[in-house]
C-alpha cells in the first residue's frame, strides 16, 4: 500500500501562522497551552505549521485563550472554510491501488486549491492535456522499469484526472519539441495537437508555442510549475523523472522571474493558434 503523507493547502498554512502569532503575542509556550486546552505540543506544532488539519472547536478554543480579536477571529472563520473547500485526495485516486509519488497528493491539493497556474514544458505535453496515445509513449518512455500492467494503470489514472476540471487560469509555455511527438503515427500526433488547440481556445486558458530559436533560457534545468494559492504566495513545483519536488518559498521568486523571461520569447496567442492549426493540416 502506498504511504500516505500529509498534505495541507495554503489556507491552512495561513490559519496555523496565525495561531501561533496570537499565541506569540500572548507569551504562551506548546506546554502551557496544553496544560490550559489539552493539545498535545506535538499537535499544536502540526496545527501551527499546517501539517495537521484543525476542527473549529479547537479553533476557537485557541482563539478564546489567546483573547483574539474579533477581526482575527474572522480571519481564522475564513482560513477554516477555505481549507475545507480543498479536495486533497480526489476519488479516482483513492479507490485505486497503485504506489503513487508521495508528493502526489501534495501537488493535487495546490492544483485544486489555485487560482492561476504557470508552466514552462519543454518536450512534452502537460499530463492534464496528453491524449491516451501520447500519455502511453509517454509514460512507457520515462519509466522502462514499469511492466505494461503499470503503465497501463497509470496512463488509466492520467486520463481519470483530466475529467475533473480545475478552476484555475491556466498560461502554459510549450517548447518547439512539444509539437514534435516522435514516434507518434500521423492521426495519433494530429489528435494530440487537436487536444492542444481546444485546449487554446477555452476561456480562462492560455496557450503559447516558443520558437525553435529560443537561446539558452532558465527553464532549461527542468519543466516547472507555479500555482497561486487564493492567499498567500505561489508555490513551485519541479517535475523530474518519476515525481514532482514541492521546492521551498524561497525559491519562488527566482521561478517567477524565470517564467516572466520565458515568457517573453513566446509567440503570441493568435500566432500559436495558427502554428497549431497548420500543423494538423500538416498531419492529416
Amino acid at each position: 500500500m502506498p504511504t500516505r503523507q500529509a498534505t495541507t493547502s495554503a489556507a491552512r498554512k495561513e490559519l496555523g501562522d496565525l495561531l501561533r502569532r496570537l499565541r506569540g503575542r500572548q507569551g504562551l509556550t506548546g506546554p502551557q497551552v496544553a496544560e490550559a486546552t489539552g493539545i498535545d505540543p506535538g499537535t499544536l506544532s502540526r496545527y501551527e505549521t499546517g501539517r495537521r488539519r484543525i476542527e473549529p472547536p479547537t479553533v476557537r478554543a485557541l482563539l478564546d485563550l489567546y483573547d483574539a480579536a474579533p477581526s482575527a477571529r474572522e480571519t481564522a472563520a475564513s482560513l477554516w472554510e477555505a481549507d475545507s473547500a480543498v479536495k486533497a485526495r480526489p476519488a479516482w485516486w483513492m479507490r485505486r491501488g497503485f504506489t503513487l509519488p508521495e508528493d502526489f497528493g501534495q501537488y493535487l491539493a495546490d492544483e485544486q486549491e489555485a487560482r492561476r497556474i504557470r508552466s514552462v514544458e519543454l518536450h512534452l505535453p502537460p499530463g492534464r492535456l496528453q491524449t491516451e496515445e501520447v500519455a502511453t509513449a509517454v509514460i512507457a518512455g520515462m519509466r522502462p522499469d514499469l511492466t505494461r500492467r503499470e503503465v497501463t494503470e497509470l496512463v488509466d489514472l492520467r486520463m481519470r484526472r483530466q475529467v475533473e476540471t480545475l478552476s484555475a487560469e491556466q498560461d502554459i509555455l510549450l517548447g518547439p519539441s512539444v509539437l514534435a511527438l516522435p514516434g507518434l503515427a500521423p492521426r495519433a500526433a494530429r489528435r494530440q495537437i487537436e487536444r492542444l488547440l481546444e485546449a487554446a481556445q477555452q476561456p480562462g486558458f492560455t496557450l503559447r508555442v516558443l520558437p525553435s530559436d529560443l537561446p539558452y533560457h532558465p527553464g532549461l534545468a527542468a519543466p516547472f510549475v507555479l500555482m497561486d494559492p487564493p492567499v498567500g504566495g505561489p508555490t513551485v513545483w519541479v517535475e523530474l523523472m518519476d515525481r514532482s519536488i514541492r521546492l521551498p518559498d524561497a525559491s519562488v521568486e527566482r521561478y517567477s522571474a524565470a517564467f516572466t523571461a520565458i515568457a517573453a520569447y513566446a509567440l503570441t496567442v493568435p500566432a500559436t493558434l495558427d502554428h497549431l492549426t497548420r500543423l494538423i493540416t500538416e498531419h492529416a
